[in-house]
């Protein structure tokens, strides 16, 4: 007997495809569109969430493009991208009102803030952006952090497997201020590990604002500190000036330095910087102070983090070295070409400890000088090393020359004498 009920099963006992219908159309959409977001690789995602212009807040489409993005206008907002997510704008600000608060995390490859035109990360509200494992913030204009009001914050860091983290500035950054100088703000940017910093026309760093680098991820037409500081986030943080060009102005910097080539530390003439660091490589100083810290300023092999055994050439000019301070100088060869050598040009104060060594196997001639500092060509010299660590029998006098020198047999001979003396006890007869 055949069965009348059409409504259980179909053809070979399947299911009546016609019981779908009692799922509302509506209810179906959004399960497919969960399924969706679901088995999409990565989940990309661009969520807005509070004050976020255009708006409403929400999921957004993606690639997201505006022609102006405002994150927290009025009050707080926020905007989240991830899963290799982009978002395209003309101009970005985050944190544009006094008292609104932007947040903004870029995640993961691919994921992305293109931005033509400048980004304000910090307006007159304030900001706090995160860059990781694999995320790209970037402008084709300047980059403002921090313009008027403080306590804002920028972390670029990558991942392990390679998803290095970028910010990238078509124009300057400015940390803290505008073009025109310091305009009331601070920021704290951070490039860690696996984070780059590109600026194409340079980077200024304003009173109170910091810039804290790894290991040779800045690169920038110059650094302009204006009582701002350059600092490192580990053991390993270097500043390359043959990447950043030129350090100016005045503040602190405590990292340390290769100078490269030829690079140049250039302060201010009536505010010196402050350089507790480790400084390595040829090029000048000029208006700094040498700090005692547990970073010695040192004066070093000139290609020393390539391995190579080539000699440094530093010329100080108007510098103070302060005590405490480590100056190490080394000598592979003969040649001023082959030791390391400093300069005095300006009115130079020298301080501190002197520490010289002979490198990669070089025995001298006791007839070999090197000039290791030449005074010649100073303004004036105030004081000299307060302490000279050489190898034995090598000396170096007030004009910066090392030489060979061992005491006089004569000297030897009444130094023996006088212990012979001092040792031996003369016997005196007894009376009865």
């Amino acid at each position: 007997m055949k069965s009348n009920d059409r409504t259980s099963t179909g053809c070979a006992g399947k299911q009546n495809p016609r019981r779908w219908t009692l799922l509302p159309s509506s209810l179906f959409y959004v399960a497919v569109c969960l399924f969706g977001f679901s088995t999409e690789s990565g989940y990309a995602t661009v969520i807005t969430t509070g004050d976020v212009q255009p708006g409403p807040p929400g999921i957004q489409p993606d690639p997201w493009s505006v022609g102006l993005l405002n994150v927290a206008l009025s009050s707080d907002g926020g905007l989240t991208i991830d899963g290799g997510s982009h978002v395209y704008s003309n101009a970005s600000y985050f944190g544009y009102a006094s008292g609104a608060n932007a947040t903004l995390s870029i995640t993961g490859p691919g994921s992305t803030v293109d931005t033509s035109g400048t980004i304000t990360i910090g307006d007159y509200g304030t900001a706090n952006a995160t860059i990781n494992s694999g995320g790209t913030i970037s402008s084709g204009g300047n980059t403002f952090v921090g313009t008027h009001a403080p306590g804002n914050t920028v972390i670029v860091e990558g991942a392990s497997g390679g998803m290095d983290a970028t910010m990238t500035v078509g124009g300057s950054l400015y940390l803290g201020g505008g073009t025109s100088g310091p305009s009331g703000g601070t920021a704290d940017v951070t490039i860690g590990t696996g984070g780059t910093l590109t600026a194409s026309a340079g980077t200024y760093v304003y009173h109170g604002s910091n810039l804290n680098i790894g290991q040779d991820n800045l690169t920038s037409n110059g650094v302009t500190l204006a009582g701002g500081s350059l600092s490192g986030n580990s053991s390993t943080s270097r500043l390359n000036l043959d990447d950043s060009g030129t350090v100016s102005g005045w503040g602190n910097i405590d990292v340390d330095v290769y100078m490269g080539s030829g690079g140049l530390i250039d302060g201010d003439s009536t505010s010196w910087l402050q350089i507790s660091g480790t400084l390595f490589g040829s090029g000048t100083i000029r208006r700094a102070n040498l700090l005692e810290s547990s970073l010695t300023s040192t004066l070093a092999i000139g290609d020393h983090f390539n391995g190579s055994s080539l000699a440094g050439s530093l010329i100080f000019d108007d510098v103070q070295v302060d005590p405490g301070t480590t100056l190490h100088f080394g000598i592979h060869g003969t040649s001023a070409a082959a030791y390391d050598r400093l300069t005095l040009t300006g009115q130079d104060t020298l301080d501190g400890i002197a520490q010289i060594s002979f490198l990669d196997g070089f025995i001298p001639d006791p007839s070999d000088t090197f000039q290791m500092v030449d005074t010649f060509s100073a303004q004036s010299v105030t004081g000299w090393f307060d302490e000279v660590d050489a190898p034995s029998y090598w000396h170096l006098d007030n004009t910066g020359l090392l030489y060979y020198s061992v005491p006089e047999p004569s000297g030897l001979l009444l130094i023996l004498l006088g212990c012979l003396l001092f040792c031996r006890r003369r016997r005196l007869p007894v009376e009865c």
